[in-house]
């Protein structure tokens, strides 16, 4: 068997306005995708059929869930203009974790006859400001996670909620235009944001839990709050006047003191 658990670390450092790093274990599965069916043998919390601590589920992935994802993707590079497909694929991504699933890109590689990796095809599925699930104003419970922050130093600190970016200049209920298309795929922002009928923003932080009302032409929605140095996890949503949640996607979170 060839399917393994890759361990790394993420690294990002930030030079301006101020200096700012971090990092983070991560881990990746490198899944051979013709083992699956032996992997739900193999592993005892593993399934590709059902409900499982780790789950592998067809749809998550790249092209029609009624074909085999190993044929999705030489498909997908042989319109890409890749000569030969023949070999075996491997994927390098996340799985569903106690049934979610989040993996910003997918990474798949082919491998040919003669042992050789020929070829490379990401699959982006997490673009800035264009998601599906923010333009479709989703409201289901995969797309209201949370951000893992790491605060530097104690302080005062405000957390802006927004559901579109700064750069789009928009209302956190107001419907958003379609944006340009891409030749040859139909991208996130090529469909229309749709109406959220928001009335509260919700934060949870810090050991606090927050609520601020928010008004029909809000752009934004800002918390003021105290925060002492350690890891932690930033969660944030909108609710509509029947309690109904979604995602508050953007969040820009500034030291004041």
């Amino acid at each position: 068997m060839e399917s393994a658990l890759y361990q790394g670390k993420v690294y990002h450092q930030r030079f301006l306005p101020t200096q700012h790093k971090f990092d983070y274990d991560i881990y990746l599965f490198w899944l051979q995708l013709d083992e699956i069916d032996e992997l739900n043998t193999q592993l005892t919390h593993f399934s590709s059929r059902s409900r499982a601590r780790v789950r592998f589920k067809r749809s998550d992935y790249l092209g029609p869930s009624d074909i085999p994802l190993s044929c999705a993707v030489r498909q997908k590079m042989t319109s890409l203009g890749a000569k030969l497909t023949d070999g075996d694929v491997f994927m390098l991504g996340q799985l569903r974790m106690w049934g979610l699933y989040f993996s910003p890109v997918n990474f798949y590689y082919l491998r040919s006859p003669q042992g050789a990796f020929t070829y490379l095809l990401a699959e982006v599925s997490n673009t800035p400001w264009n998601q599906r699930h923010i333009r479709n104003a989703e409201k289901k419970e995969r797309n209201t996670g949370f951000w893992a922050v790491d605060v530097k130093t104690a302080g005062e600190y405000t957390v802006e909620l927004r559901r579109w970016p700064k750069e789009a200049d928009a209302a956190i209920t107001a419907e958003l235009k379609a944006g340009a298309d891409v030749p040859g795929v139909t991208p996130f922002r090529a469909v229309p944001g749709k109406f959220f009928g928001a009335t509260k923003a919700h934060l949870k932080l810090g050991g606090k839990e927050l609520t601020l009302p928010v008004k029909p032409d809000d752009k934004s929605v800002t918390f003021k709050l105290k925060l002492k140095p350690g890891r932690d996890e930033l969660w944030a949503k909108f609710t509509d006047a029947d309690g109904v949640p979604m995602g508050a996607f953007y969040a820009y979170v500034t030291k004041v003191k």
